[in-house]
């Protein structure tokens, strides 16, 4: 019951922060209220090279730090007790894989009618590889072990990436072609089912790099993080993450980039102001598995998510104020940068699903 009830309070501050802000500002409420919510192409400001450069060196400087300690580490591979072997399952979902690509980035007469449909497919393909992949290399994975949880992954990420979708309609920052075709029952349904396959891609590609002694090793004795006043500091970012989405929806062309951060602080703030353990309690033990694996894992699958998106009939466009420029698929290069803090807000979003913390043990 109190996790239900602690869900409820984090929902309503992601909901409401964005409707207050432009009810604020002066703007019609009921353009933000339409269900699905399907976002049109918006203009933006033109590219900048020196918002762009700011960018890039923030995300340099940011992820350094991690990257050296990452290298200077010296790994000790521990020798294998068993002999694991990759599932015949594994091998099945990575035949389909390729059947799905052929099929999404071709445009074959007899299949155009189930055209659009590639894009569940083929990522519930790749969930499956890494999971088979974790058991090759340490004998069981989520889909094995823990299905009931994965179950509740895919149910949660359909609301979850609902979510988002709601957030772009205030910053028009990704528009969907190839879709025209779907009523709007359709097109739920169809959403629905991809947006499901969000948070079992991260949370799998999570737990397959905490197998990776590369990984794994470096950043369970990196450096000890504690707050002296732990409630004080959840407040803080609470209240700052409920003001900063209302800004960055407010004034979506200088701030898009903090609706990929400000809910990860309403999330961890509330929780702990709740006292319910978050991604940052291991950060006192010098464990920080829980920052680095998550930001890992969501720009690997973010590769995958624009790799498999920039050829299908049915995907995303970028329309992104001040950096639209130097594409890898659809996404401006400087993009990519977004996933690393958007893996942290699937792990704080799976972690109100119990057994979240079995991930990295």
């Amino acid at each position: 019951m109190f996790r239900v009830a602690s869900g409820i309070i984090i929902i309503l501050s992601l909901l409401l922060p964005p409707y207050l802000a432009v009810w604020l500002a002066g703007h019609e409420l009921s353009l933000y209220l339409n269900f699905p919510f399907i976002t049109p192409p918006a203009q933006h400001e033109a590219f900048s090279w020196s918002v762009w450069w700011l960018m890039v060196i923030f995300v340099f400087v940011v992820s350094l730090p991690f990257l050296v300690h990452a290298l200077r580490v010296t790994i000790k591979i521990k020798p294998s007790q068993k002999d694991y072997y990759f599932p015949v399952w594994g091998i099945v979902a990575f035949i389909l894989l390729i059947v799905f690509w052929i099929l999404a980035w071709n445009r074959f007469t007899w299949f155009a009618s189930l055209q659009v449909y590639t894009f569940t497919p083929l990522w519930l393909c790749y969930i499956v590889i890494v999971n088979a992949i974790t058991t090759y290399r340490k004998g069981h994975c989520l889909l094995v072990k823990q299905p009931s949880y994965l179950l509740g992954l895919f149910i949660l990420s359909s609301i979850f990436w609902w979510y988002y979708e709601y957030l772009n309609g205030f910053i028009k920052n990704w528009y969907y072609v190839g879709i025209d075709q779907l009523t709007t029952t359709e097109y739920v349904f169809h959403s629905t089912l991809a947006y499901a396959t969000v948070l079992p891609a991260v949370i799998s590609t999570i737990e397959l790099l905490n197998t990776l002694p590369r990984l794994n090793q470096p950043f369970t004795k990196f450096r000890a993080w504690q707050l002296p006043n732990p409630k004080a500091w959840a407040i803080a970012n609470w209240i700052g993450g409920c003001v900063v989405l209302g800004m960055a929806v407010t004034y979506p062309e200088q701030l898009f980039m903090l609706v990929w951060i400000a809910p990860l602080f309403i999330i961890v703030g509330a929780r702990t102001m709740l006292g319910q353990p978050t991604l940052y309690s291991s950060l006192a033990k010098r464990d920080w598995r829980s920052v680095v694996l998550p930001a890992t894992a969501a720009l690997i699958c973010g590769f995958f998510w624009e790799l498999w998106n920039s050829q299908s009939f049915a995907h995303w466009q970028y329309n992104i104020p001040y950096v639209d420029r130097f594409l890898l698929f659809e996404m401006p290069a400087i993009g990519y940068a977004g996933y690393l803090p958007f893996g942290l807000v699937c792990l704080a979003i799976a972690e109100l699903l119990p057994d979240t913390d079995r991930l990295f043990r």
